[in-house]
């Protein structure tokens, strides 16, 4: 598993685009934005709805259970259920994290597995970056602190005209940016990524998480936690590395809430 440090660049490109269409703007002055065209807000921290569902699902644990009368499925057919789930869900919250030495990089995404109603929230502990990303309605809409702005490569002056409000652009000119941190685009990836987990050798075990039945498949470094009631529903993925290790959770399996556009976006 390895989708998490190419997606973090993307989120840094998707900064860097936004200050561009923001100054190429006519119609609107960035660096001094009116009251009423500007929300001076914070990007969210952990009491958010999502990452607060995250936490939850961090904090819960795994233990021994049964097996199932149904018996346990083969490494093969529980990688099946859960290509299957990706391929069907219309819509789910992921929250995961990368760490590498002293650094943990966050993204916890809910919303549509397509990537049209979408919310992405982005935290690096290491200098406090904080950002947020909402696609609404053919819009992208962004807001990070002046730390998320000059990891872009923006210069701390240009960061602190922008820091804290939300930036609009069309989803046309970031498509191919949004499209890459989509969940569908995720899921296609850890598809590839259990296989060969697969490859290496999981074992499927019974066991129980928060009080439901679910398949434990691990290996030597990897760990996949699913729903043992057939449906393929992840619930948690796990790997690690040499170098780094990173962490998913899933829930909301085709039961994510509607992303809003904010109020007041600077609109380019």
């Amino acid at each position: 598993m390895n989708n998490l440090r190419p997606r973090l660049r993307t989120v840094a490109a998707l900064a860097a685009l936004a200050l561009t269409v923001a100054g190429c703007s006519t119609s609107v002055d960035v660096t001094l934005p009116s009251a009423a065209s500007t929300t001076a807000t914070s990007p969210p921290t952990s009491s958010s709805p999502s990452s607060a569902t995250s936490s939850s699902s961090n904090t819960s644990s795994t233990s021994s259970a049964p097996t199932s009368a149904s018996g346990t499925p083969s490494p093969e057919d529980l990688v099946q259920q859960i290509s299957a789930n990706f391929n069907s869900a219309k819509s789910a919250h992921l929250h995961a994290s990368y760490t590498k030495d002293d650094e943990t990089r966050t993204l916890d995404i809910v919303g549509t597995t397509d990537g049209s109603n979408q919310r992405t929230v982005l935290t690096i502990n290491k200098n406090n970056v904080k950002a947020e990303i909402r696609t609404v309605a053919a819009r992208v809409y962004v807001n990070g602190n002046a730390a998320y702005y000059q990891y872009s490569g923006a210069s701390s002056s240009r960061a602190k005209q922008v820091a804290n409000r939300w930036l609009s652009i069309p989803l046309s000119t970031a498509a191919s940016m949004t499209k890459d941190f989509a969940l569908g685009t995720i899921f296609t990836d850890l598809k590839s990524n259990i296989s060969k987990s697969e490859i290496a050798g999981l074992t499927v075990t019974a066991s129980t998480h928060n009080g439901q039945q679910v398949w434990r498949a691990a290996n030597g470094r990897t760990t996949i936690v699913a729903a043992a009631d057939g449906s393929g529903r992840l619930i948690s993925a796990s790997n690690d590395g040499l170098l780094n290790k990173q962490a998913y959770t899933f829930d909301q399996w085709d039961a994510a809430p509607t992303v809003e556009a904010p109020a007041n976006a600077i609109t380019t």
